[in-house]
């Protein structure tokens, strides 16, 4: 398996990088991803995009970019079911990070779920489309 650092794989890592950092800050910094719920919701489709742009530069194939999704969605999902429902983990996540909620519902993740595959179906059509264009600048 060829692995391309080209621009595509500096774009992808960047995002997710200051996504990432934009999250820690929204969710647990001054909370504003917590008084607009659109927020975290927008960042899952905007990371999703970005993921499947980061492993587009190990396989172009669809079903490796969708199975490397679903393994990154099961982790983080994963990640956040154990933290809400064990309760050293929530409460050491809590002192440390300095939150008071670490509760997680059904319909949330379903939603976190659905935009994950969300963000990375619109990156697949975009990047599938022929080279005119927006999918030209990152290749």
């Amino acid at each position: 398996m060829k692995v391309r650092f080209g621009r595509r794989f500096w774009i992808a890592s960047v995002a997710l990088f200051a996504i990432f950092c934009i999250n820690l800050y929204g969710l647990y910094g001054d909370g504003f991803a917590k008084k607009y719920y659109v927020v975290p919701e927008t960042e899952h489709l905007i990371a999703a995009f970005f993921i499947a742009m980061w492993l587009s530069c190990f396989s172009r194939s669809v079903w490796f970019i969708i199975a490397g999704l679903l393994i990154v969605t099961g982790f983080w999902e994963g990640l956040e079911y154990y933290i809400a429902t064990v309760p050293s983990a929530s409460t050491a996540v809590q002192n440390s990070l300095k939150i008071t909620d670490t509760a997680v519902d059904n319909w949330d993740t379903v939603l976190d779920v659905s935009l994950n595959f969300i963000g990375a179906l619109i990156f697949v059509y975009v990047d599938r489309r022929d080279n005119t264009g927006f999918p030209k600048f990152w290749k």
